[in-house]
């Protein structure tokens, strides 16, 4: 058997760092090695709590012995700077989506990284869903003949403080949307393939703070299809996709409760089909997202496969929020191909 692949952790937020470093642990393929954040208390504890070094600064965190790869888990607006030093030592890199808070940005952090031979693959978990493999397959089969429309909803409720990141514009562009329905967005896309025209709502509604924690998105396949997308930080938890086709219709509905557990979604999500004839509730493999997505980049960095949602598809959700936001803005449709 190789070698697990030695992770640096950059970024520990109080509950998706721990998620992220406990997939880490259930893995065979990788071990945390070291971890980093700004606030030395906050490393340290999480050294201690996960058996790994607490680094002083992001150099040594990705530059330590035995750290071949980093988990970048910062907030967006530093996924460019943290990225790109991870190239410069020849670190291959799984970011959080989204990729970054700017399509330049994602650019440069593909340049730099095809530049470095090292790898960049963007954290999309949420496709990885045995729900949602169990919606691909359901599609690809044809069940439900030409799905012709969709509608595709995740909401959080958010944690105002000012010290957040996510309370401000500058570091939260896109607010809900690039936070939350850029999820939803990457599993269309995924399952529908290409999108060809957005028309984004984007605004501020009941928020303390002034980001756009309400949107709406009209978005239009190469396929023909076409699809609504709603994301907000002020309503209950909620992940569901309906699609509509020809010949049925597919409800999938995950109780967010347990999020941000995600070994605990599919265990959680009901699937439904819908024909003429009636409902029947489908079986869903619950999968462990996020030690997959880990398995993935280990082989990845081993030259042993390519990235499922690597730069390339990263963009691609990027530029569909990137053209709701000028649609919105202008009040006009807006093509993202020609965005990315």
């Amino acid at each position: 058997m190789a070698q697990p692949v030695g992770i640096a952790l950059i970024g520990l937020g109080a509950k998706w760092g721990k998620q992220l470093a406990t997939a880490v642990a259930r893995t065979d393929s990788t071990r945390l090695v070291t971890c980093y954040a700004r606030t030395p208390e906050t490393r340290q504890k999480f050294a201690t709590e996960f058996g790994c070094q607490a680094a002083p600064t992001l150099e040594a965190a990705i530059t330590a012995p035995g750290v071949q790869a980093a988990i970048i888990a910062a907030p967006a607006h530093v996924h460019l700077e943290a990225t790109l030093a991870c190239a410069q030592h020849g670190v291959h890199v799984l970011v959080e989506k989204p990729i970054a808070l700017h399509l330049h940005e994602a650019r440069q952090m593909q340049e730099a990284c095809q530049q470095a031979n090292v790898v960049l693959m963007v954290n999309h978990e949420m496709r990885r869903l045995g729900s949602n493999r169990a919606v691909k397959r359901v599609v690809a089969e044809g069940q439900l003949g030409q799905v012709l429309t969709a509608v595709a909803s995740q909401t959080l409720p958010g944690t105002f403080s000012p010290d957040n990141w996510r309370c401000h514009r500058e570091t939260n562009r896109g607010g809900a949307l690039m936070q939350l329905g850029i999820h939803q967005i990457d599993t269309l896309m995924y399952l529908l393939g290409p999108v060809v025209e957005v028309q984004g709502f984007l605004r501020h509604g009941a928020a303390p703070v002034d980001i756009d924690d309400v949107c709406t998105v009209h978005l239009t396949f190469e396929s023909g299809a076409t699809a609504v997308v709603t994301s907000n930080y002020i309503s209950p938890k909620v992940y569901a996709l309906h699609l509509y086709g020809d010949r049925a219709n597919l409800s999938c509905v995950a109780d967010m409760l347990v999020w941000p557990d995600a070994l605990k979604v599919d265990a959680n999500t009901s699937l439904v089909l819908q024909t003429h004839q009636g409902h029947s509730t489908l079986v869903i493999e619950p999968q462990d997202c996020l030690s997959l997505q880990l398995d993935e980049f280990a082989r990845c960095v081993r030259g042993e496969a390519q990235p499922e949602t690597g730069a390339a598809e990263g963009m691609a959700a990027l530029a569909v929020v990137e053209a709701a936001l000028r649609s919105s803005e202008h009040r006009i449709p807006v093509d993202p191909r020609v965005l990315s």
